[in-house]
């Protein structure tokens, strides 16, 4: 992984090489290894352009290096009341309930 980012920063003509390029191996995440990439640019005014072209010059390095990022995976489970039927639409899955009638209020005059 370090060769690979610091051969992207090598590369890139905004990167200079004087201070040298330096990775780091930040920590460890849920589900990655996490590294930063630190370079000086030549013009500070060109950072956010800068960090953009250098995070897709990563992106395409990391792929042809067959190194791909890991994404969360997640189980999901579904707890069933029994009523409901797999593959039925969604409006046929709930039981409809009973609406209440509206009570009517009377009034009574005199007395």
């Amino acid at each position: 992984m370090r060769s690979v980012l610091l051969g992207v920063a090598s590369e890139y003509r905004a990167v200079l090489k004087s201070p040298p390029p330096v990775v780091y191996f930040a920590g460890f995440g849920d589900f990655s290894l996490d590294f930063e990439l630190r370079v000086f640019l030549r013009d500070v005014r060109e950072r956010i352009k800068s960090l953009s072209e250098l995070r897709f010059a990563i992106l395409a390095a990391l792929r042809e290096a067959d190194i791909r990022i890991p994404f969360p995976q997640q189980d999901m489970h579904i707890k069933s009341d029994g009523v409901a039927q797999e593959g039925a639409a969604e409006d046929e899955k709930a039981p409809a309930r009973p609406r209440a009638k509206a009570k009517r209020a009377t009034t009574q005059k005199g007395a």
